[in-house]
C-alpha cells in the first residue's frame, strides 16, 4: 500500500514537469496569435483609417500661408488708429490745444509734438501740462488751422519746431492762420457818395467777426449851395464762408452820422441813422494781407430839421473795396 501511494506521488510530479513546457508554449502561441492581428490592424489603420488633413473651410488662404487675413489686418489697423493721440479741443486762437493719450508714449511736460493731417505736418509745439486723459500743447508754429481729429505725434528728435519748406509746400494743407483782428483801408463808391473808410474787425469765431467802420460823408442837397456833411460810424457784423476773413463775405451794419446841413448861410446839425448791407468776396494773401470787394445798398436818413432843402433819405446801391491786414 505504501509502495502504491509512493508511485502515485511520483507519477503526479513527473506529469507536472512534463506539462509545464507545454503551458509555456501554448501561452507563447496564444500571444503570437493575438499579436499578429494587432500588427496587421496598425498597418491597415496607417494606410486607410487615418483621414488626410484638409484645410478648414473657414480658414482663408492668408492663414494657411502664415499671413494675417485681410479682415483681421483691417481690424488691427483700426485698433492702432484708435490708440493714436489726436486734437480734441482748442482755444479761440487755436494756439493752445488739448490732446488725448498716446498708447506709444506717456506725455510729459516739454515734450515736442507735431500735428499731422493727411500725412503732412500742419503744426508743432510743446506739451505744457499733463492731465489724466491727455495733455495740453502750446503751438509754436503752424501753417494750417488746427481742427479736432488732427493726429498728434511725439517728436523726440525734433529740436527745432519750425516747419520745413517741403512741409510748407504740401498741397491741400495750406490754410488760414487763426487771426483775431483785421484792419482795412477802403473806399466807398455810390451814385451820390465817394469817400474813404477805415474798417476794424474783431473775430469772435473762425467765420464770424464784428467790426467798426468810421467814415466821413458829404452829400449835396436838392438845391445849389446846399449840402450834408459830417463824421459817423457803423457797427458791422460779418460772415465769412472760410475761416478768418476769407471767402464769401456778407456784411450788415448800422450806425449814426453827425451831419451838418448847409444851405447858403444857414447851417444846422443833424443826426442821421444809416444802414448798410453788402455781399462780396474776401481773399487772403501771404503774411496776413487780404483784399475784399462787395456790392450792396446803403440807406441814410437825416432826421427832420429846419432846412428842408437839404433833407436826404433814400436807398442807394454801393460798392466797397478794402485792403486789409490780419494779425
Amino acid at each position: 500500500m505504501l509502495l502504491k501511494t509512493t508511485l502515485v506521488i511520483l507519477l503526479t510530479v513527473v506529469k507536472g514537469w512534463c506539462s509545464e513546457p507545454a503551458t509555456v508554449d501554448s501561452t507563447k502561441q496564444t500571444n503570437n496569435k493575438n499579436s499578429a492581428p494587432a500588427e496587421v490592424s496598425v498597418k491597415e489603420t496607417l494606410k486607410t483609417d487615418i483621414p488626410k488633413q484638409e484645410p478648414d473651410k473657414a480658414e482663408s488662404p492668408e492663414t494657411l500661408k502664415g499671413e494675417v487675413p485681410k479682415g483681421e489686418q483691417r481690424l488691427e489697423f483700426v485698433k492702432r488708429e484708435l490708440k493714436k493721440s489726436e486734437v480734441v479741443k482748442f482755444d479761440k486762437r487755436r494756439d493752445r490745444i488739448a490732446i488725448t493719450d498716446d498708447s506709444n508714449h506717456v506725455w510729459a511736460r516739454k515734450d515736442n509734438v507735431c500735428l499731422y493731417r493727411v500725412g503732412r505736418t500742419i503744426a508743432c509745439g510743446k506739451v505744457i501740462a499733463v492731465g489724466i486723459r491727455g495733455a495740453v500743447v502750446q503751438l509754436q508754429t503752424h501753417v494750417a488751422t488746427v481742427k479736432t481729429g488732427d493726429e498728434v505725434r511725439y517728436e523726440p528728435e525734433r529740436k527745432v519746431l519750425a516747419i520745413t519748406d517741403e512741409e510748407l509746400s504740401s498741397e491741400g494743407i495750406m490754410d488760414a492762420k487763426p487771426y483775431a483782428y483785421n484792419i482795412a483801408l477802403g473806399y466807398h463808391l455810390s451814385l451820390d457818395l465817394r469817400f474813404p473808410i477805415v474798417h476794424f474787425y474783431w473775430s469772435v469765431s473762425p467765420r464770424i467777426a464784428l467790426g467798426l467802420q468810421p467814415g466821413y460823408i458829404r452829400v449835396n442837397g436838392d438845391v445849389a449851395d446846399s449840402s450834408l456833411s459830417g463824421f459817423g460810424a457803423l457797427l458791422t457784423a460779418h460772415y465769412f464762408s472760410q475761416e478768418y476773413f476769407r471767402g464769401l463775405w456778407i456784411q450788415l451794419g448800422s450806425g449814426f452820422y453827425r451831419l451838418v446841413a448847409k444851405n447858403g448861410a444857414l447851417s444846422e446839425n443833424l443826426n442821421a441813422p444809416a444802414v448798410v448791407s453788402t455781399i462780396g468776396w474776401r481773399e487772403d494773401w501771404a503774411h496776413g494781407l487780404n483784399v475784399g470787394a462787395c456790392i450792396g445798398a446803403r440807406f441814410l436818413s437825416p432826421l427832420s430839421g429846419a432846412i428842408a432843402d437839404v433833407k436826404y433819405s433814400t436807398i442807394y446801391p454801393i460798392a466797397l473795396v478794402e485792403l486789409g491786414f490780419s494779425f
